[in-house]
């Protein structure tokens, strides 16, 4: 396989090239370390792994404590790669814990941001250079309190987010973020007890609390799947994406929920508001669409039980 050198993006000549003509300059430190989190993901490295990485500076893959034989693919897929490491958990770290070793390492190495990616995500050539280039568009003000740069992203529907040209919103999925590393870590970085689902959005409502910004750009584009195997379906005249997670994954799901509506209810109502009718939604997903039902069903109440008795970590047995 081809290496293709790092590119250490010069942010002062993309600044040049994009008006208005009144930019801040003073941008301390640029170069950008990947991450990428597996966990028994099979030959899917093949697909993040080659797309980001001549894209960036480095690569991280943080491996969240996968089976042997899983673990030897992407040891062997991170070896082709010159500017490619590889972190191996002794144990599954959650979506939290695996980011933030990576962020750790990337802070340690001198990376200003972070790019955090799954195994299976697919960002265009030019994903990184568009970020950036949104960035430096903005005015010094918006610069200093950005803290988040993130693509659009497709499902089986096309692109999720509308417009083309950026714009700030709430909360963006955690593939494909670009992160200020200083602001991971003033922060509190990702919180490791929601395990997985909705580590990207209270990581991103925790920043819009402190004064920062999440930067959408929605012409930068970054394919994704909803789930393991999702299907497209009809109803009422309507599409819907069926995800058809697994019944652990809808525990996550609807417990960490929960949680984001106690904690932050006050800072954007109508945005949880909206979440929470996408959860009616997606229950009735389950109940029209998917199968194990009753499996599902039954995580989802007890996540919601958990949820409401604050308890949070990795679900067990």
């Amino acid at each position: 396989m081809p290496y293709n050198p790092a590119i250490h993006y010069n942010l002062a000549e993309i600044m040049a090239n994009n008006k208005p003509e009144s930019r801040n300059e003073n941008i301390e430190n640029h170069k950008v370390c990947a991450l990428i989190l597996t966990w028994n993901s099979g030959e899917s490295i093949h697909t993040s792994l080659p797309a980001i990485s001549g894209q960036v500076d480095e690569v991280v893959v943080i491996d969240n404590g996968s089976r042997p034989d899983e673990l030897a693919v992407v040891e062997n897929a991170v070896r082709n790669f010159k500017n490619a490491a590889l972190i191996k958990n002794s144990r599954n770290e959650g979506v939290g814990g695996g980011f933030n070793s990576g962020a750790e390492y990337a802070l340690r190495k001198g990376y200003g941001w972070i790019i955090t990616l799954d195994d299976a995500a697919n960002p265009e050539k030019d994903l990184v250079k568009k970020l950036f280039a949104a960035y430096a568009s903005l005015s010094p003000q918006d610069q200093e309190k950005t803290a988040v740069i993130a693509p659009n992203y497709t499902n089986l529907k096309g692109t999720v987010y509308p417009g083309k040209n950026p714009y700030f919103v709430p909360t963006t999925v955690q593939t494909g973020q670009l992160v200020k590393t200083s602001v991971w870590k003033t922060s509190g970085r990702y919180k490791e007890d929601l395990f997985v689902m909705w580590v990207d959005h209270e990581f991103c409502l925790r920043l819009l609390q402190a004064g920062y910004k999440i930067l959408l750009v929605p012409d930068a584009v970054l394919e994704e799947t909803a789930g393991p195997k999702p299907i497209l379906k009809s109803f009422l005249g309507r599409k819907f994406v069926v995800p058809n997670y697994s019944a652990a994954r809808y525990y996550y799901m609807y417990r960490n929920s929960v949680y984001m509506y106690k904690t932050y209810w006050r800072l954007v109502p109508r945005w949880l508001l909206n979440n929470l009718m996408s959860e009616v939604m997606s229950f009735g997903k389950i109940v029209l669409f998917e199968d194990h039902k009753l499996r599902k069903i039954v995580s989802i109440v007890r996540g919601y039980f958990d949820g409401i008795r604050n308890k949070f970590g990795e679900l067990t047995a």
